[in-house]
C-alpha cells in the first residue's frame, strides 16, 4: 500500500560553515499517491533544499521543488520549510491520522516508515526521553512543572488549548480519631484535566476591555514587581509596521539598573508565541527602563538572533515604538506633572545621557523630556519653561554645577542673579552640563 503524501528522503548533505551556525545544502527524491481511485498513478518529486542552522534544534530554509510532468506542463513548487530537533528525545514517534502510517526515528540518522492501521481521530507525537546522565537530567522534563511551565513560558499564548492530564491531591472526609482523639487527615490523588495556556493575550484585547487593575496585575505577575508601573501603555499598529504592544514605565528604577549587569529588552513574540526572552534591539538605550513585550506577526518563529539584528521588520518596529514611547512622555509631562517627576527621579539620568550619546544623534527626540533644577524656588523646570521666563535681553541660559541644589544655592555668584531676577539652573548630575551644551536658544 503506497502512504499517501508522505515524501521519503533518500539522501541529505550537510556543509558545516561554522560551530555556531551553519549553511547546508541537501534534498530529496521521493513520490506520493496522486489519486485515491488510482493506485498507478504517482508524482515523482525531486525537491533540493537550502537553509540555515542557527542553534542545534532549530533549522529552517527553502525547498525548490520539481514534482515532475502533468498534462505537458511541468510541475514545481517553493516551499518554506522548519525542523526542530528534539534534543531531549532519544525516540521519537509519529502516528499520523487515519490509515496512513508510523514514522519512527530514534534521533540520529534518517528514520523508518511503516504501515499503521489508526482509528482514532487526531495525530500522536510520543517522545521517549533521554537517559539520565551525569550531566544532564533528562527525567525533568517528565515532570508536570517542568512541562507546565515551558507551556507557560513559550506557547500561552497561542490560540488553541493545550491540555494536560495534572495529577492533583486533595483531603478526604475523616471521621476516625486517633489515640488521642484527634482527627487524622487523609488525602488521595487524583487526575484533572487541566489547560495549561491562557489562549487570550491580553494585549490582543481592546484597551476598552482591560482595566487598569488587569494591566497592573499583568506586569506584576509578568515581570515579576512587587508595585505598580508609573505607567502602561497598550498600542496597535497597523501598515509598514504591523504589531501589537504592551509597554510598562516601571515606578521604581531596577537595583542593578544603572550597572554594566542590566539587561535591556522587550519579550518578543510571533503570533503569541515567544520567539526571544529579551530582544535588545527594540529598546533604545534612552528607553532602556521600559519593560513590556511586542506581538508581531510579520516575523518567522524561526529566525535566529544573528538575522534577527538585520530584520527590517524588527528595525521599523522599533523606530515606531521609540516615537510611541516619546510622546506618552510628552504626554505624561504636559498633563501629569506630578507623576512625570516621580519618573524623572528614578530615570532622568539615563534620558540626559541618551542626548548626547551618539554623537547626540538623539538630542531632538529627546529635548522635550529634560528637566533641570531651577533657582526658582528650586523645581524642575524643563527648557521651553525657562525660555519663556528669559528676560528681554537674555542671549544664554546660565547654569551652575554642584554636588546638591542647596550647595549651588549658596554659591555668592547665584546670589547676584537672583538680585537681577535671572533665574539659574543647577547641574548636579555629571552628564547634566553636556546634556544642556547640546542645545541652543533658538
Amino acid at each position: 500500500m503506497i502512504m499517501k503524501k508522505i515524501m521519503m528522503t533518500l539522501a541529505t548533505l550537510f556543509v558545516a560553515v561554522c560551530a555556531r551556525a551553519q549553511v547546508y545544502i541537501g534534498g530529496g527524491v521521493g513520490f506520493a499517491n496522486a489519486s485515491d481511485d488510482d493506485d498507478s498513478r504517482f508524482s515523482w518529486k525531486i525537491s533540493p533544499e537550502i537553509g540555515y542552522q542557527f542553534n542545534k534544534n532549530w533549522e529552517a530554509g527553502l525547498s525548490v521543488g520539481w514534482k515532475g510532468v502533468e498534462d505537458g506542463a511541468h510541475s514545481f513548487e517553493l516551499a518554506p520549510y522548519a525542523r526542530y530537533n528534539f534534543c531531549t528525545s532519544k525516540l521519537v514517534d509519529l502516528f499520523l491520522e487515519g490509515t496512513v502510517g508510523y514514522v519512527h526515528s530514534e534521533g540520529v540518522d534518517g528514520y523508518t516508515i511503516d504501515e499503521y492501521d489508526k482509528d482514532s481521530v487526531g495525530t500522536e507525537i510520543i517522545l521517549t526521553i533521554k537517559d539520565k546522565t551525569e550531566d544532564e537530567d533528562y527525567d525533568e522534563y517528565l515532570s508536570q512543572w517542568k512541562i507546565k511551565s515551558l507551556v507557560k513560558k513559550y506557547s500561552d499564548y497561542i490560540r488553541y488549548p493545550i491540555m494536560m492530564d495534572m495529577v492533583k491531591t486533595r483531603y478526604l472526609d475523616n471521621d476516625k480519631d486517633d489515640e488521642n482523639g484527634n482527627s487524622e487527615p487523609k488525602t488521595e490523588e487524583y487526575i484533572e484535566t487541566e489547560t495549561l495556556n491562557s489562549m487570550v493575550p491580553i494585549w490582543k484585547k481592546n484597551k476598552s476591555e482591560v482595566t487598569e487593575e488587569e494591566y497592573n496585575s499583568f506586569y506584576k505577575e509578568k515581570f515579576f514587581d512587587y508595585t505598580d508601573p508609573l505607567k502602561s501603555i497598550h498600542v496597535k499598529t497597523e501598515g509598514t509596521a504591523t504589531y501589537s504592544a504592551l509597554l510598562y514605565i516601571p515606578s521604581k528604577a531596577p537595583f542593578d539598573y544603572y550597572s554594566k549587569n542590566y539587561e535591556k529588552g522587550l519579550q518578543l513574540y510571533s503570533s503569541g508565541v515567544l520567539i526571544m526572552d529579551k530582544c535588545a534591539d527594540l529598546l533604545p538605550d534612552h528607553f532602556s527602563f521600559v519593560r513590556g513585550l511586542v506581538d508581531s506577526e510579520d516575523l518567522s518563529l524561526n529566525i535566529s538572533r544573528e538575522l534577527l539584528q538585520h530584520d527590517r521588520q524588527l528595525k521599523l518596529i522599533a523606530k515606531s515604538l521609540e516615537r510611541t514611547i516619546k510622546n506618552e512622555l510628552k504626554k505624561m509631562l504636559t498633563n501629569e506633572r506630578e507623576k512625570y517627576e516621580e519618573f524623572w527621579k528614578q530615570f532622568g539620568i539615563q534620558v540626559k545621557f541618551g542626548v548626547y550619546n551618539e554623537y547626540g544623534s538623539h538630542k531632538d527626540i529627546l529635548k522635550d523630556l529634560l528637566l533641570f533644577t531651577s533657582s526658582m524656588e528650586k523645581k524642575l523646570v524643563t527648557l521651553d519653561e525657562y525660555v519663556s521666563r528669559m528676560k528681554e535681553d537674555q542671549k544664554y541660559i546660565y547654569y551652575a554645577s554642584g554636588d546638591t541644589a542647596d550647595k549651588i544655592d549658596l554659591l555668592p555668584q547665584i546670589e547676584r542673579f537672583k538680585e537681577k531676577g535671572i533665574e539659574v539652573l543647577y547641574l548636579t548630575d555629571s552628564v547634566d552640563e553636556f546634556a544642556l551644551k547640546t542645545h541652543k536658544i533658538s
